[in-house]
């Protein structure tokens, strides 16, 4: 499990990442059943913080998920590639 910090929308979050799996390109050759479907990459997260400014008026269902999700995939690789 990794956990990171995430900024985004102006609220710092602490994310724990709990799956990842990097999916994998189509493969289109030779006969159909030898052939399969693109597999995209899938993470799975928990929020365990949100920090909220003082003054802020944001509320978490004002988030893009899809948005988010793709900053937490995005830091989730950059992380693995310090290592």
């Amino acid at each position: 499990m990794s956990e990171l910090t995430i900024e985004h929308a102006g609220l710092l979050f602490e994310v724990e990442v709990l799956d990842y799996y990097p999916g994998h390109p189509a493969y289109i050759s030779g006969p159909p059943e030898d052939c399969y479907p693109e597999e995209y990459e899938e993470i799975e997260y928990h929020i365990s913080r949100v920090n909220l400014p003082d003054d802020s008026d944001l509320f978490i269902g004002d988030i893009d998920e899809d948005e988010f999700e793709r900053l937490v995939l995005e830091a989730y690789k950059d992380s693995l590639l310090e290592y």
